[in-house]
Formats: structure tokens, sequence, C-alpha cells
């Protein structure tokens, strides 16, 4: 089989769609810590503590956090797309996504920071993401994708 399953190039897609969507909350993070102000209003809704400080440590956190795992994505649709080391790839973002999705659901996602972003269309469109993610992870253990990845082994 040399052509390339659409499984891998739609989930390298999607990949890169859920690294564009961690990025955007990183940079609400990094916009939201640039006004003091900002940060004394959020502190005064309840977000990571009462105090400014705490308000701060928990936006510097969220945005390690999720900047860390927007890279990681990106990585694994960047290795998915050029079809490299696809069996660890694979399991990877089977495990990776596996966990976030069930802790994405069981935990309700992000707790409601009363900023314009956090919606719960916001939650439910990243639920949808990482449910899309978990299954064409999934889908390549079955199939003509998995095939696919047992003859490109090697990368």
């Amino acid at each position: 089989m040399t052509s390339r399953p659409w499984q891998i190039v739609g989930l390298a897609t999607v990949c890169f769609i859920q690294a564009f969507h961690l990025l955007t909350g990183v940079l609400g993070d990094v916009f939201a810590m640039s006004n003091h102000q900002n940060v004394e209003d959020l502190a005064e809704l309840g977000l990571g503590g009462q105090d400014v400080t705490s308000v701060y440590e928990h936006l510097v956190l969220s945005e390690d956090i999720f900047g860390i795992m927007a890279v990681l994505v990106f990585m694994v649709g960047f290795l998915l797309y050029r079809g490299q080391y696809l069996a660890g790839v694979r399991l990877f973002g089977t495990i990776f996504f596996a966990i976030g999705f069930i802790g994405y659901l069981f935990a309700g996602g992000s707790t409601d920071d009363g900023t314009a972003m956090s919606t719960q269309s916001d939650r439910v469109i990243t639920l949808v993401l990482i449910g899309l993610l978990l299954a064409g992870f999934i889908s390549l253990f079955f199939g003509k994708s998995a095939k696919w990845v047992a003859e490109h082994k090697e990368g």
C-alpha cells in the first residue's frame, strides 16, 4: 500500500487544529496577565483564589501546562503528517488523548473564570476535538490504516 490512508492526514489536521485551540488558551492567559487591573478583576471573581498573587500563579501554571500540551499535539500532528515513527505516535496519541478525554469529561473542563473565552460552547468544542482525536488514534489500530502503519514502522 503506497498511498497514505485518509485517517492519517485527517488526524494530523485535527491535531493541528487542537494545537491552535490550545495556543489560543495560552495567549488568553498571557493577555490576561498583561493588565494588572484585569488580574484584580479575575481575583474578585474568585479565579485561582481570592488574591492577585494566586491569580498570577494560576495563570502562569495554566500557561505552562497548555503551552506544553500545544507543542506535544503539534509534534504528534507533524509526525503523523510526515509518516514518521507511526507505531510510537499511534500509541502515544491514544494514551495521551484517552487521558485527556476522560479527564475533561469527568472534571468538566476548566472552571468558568468569567472571561468571554470561557463558555459552555468552548467546553463542548474542546470535548468534541479531544473525542475526535481519540477516535482517530484508535482507528489507527484497525483496518487499512493499521496495515499502513505496520508497513511504515521505521519512518
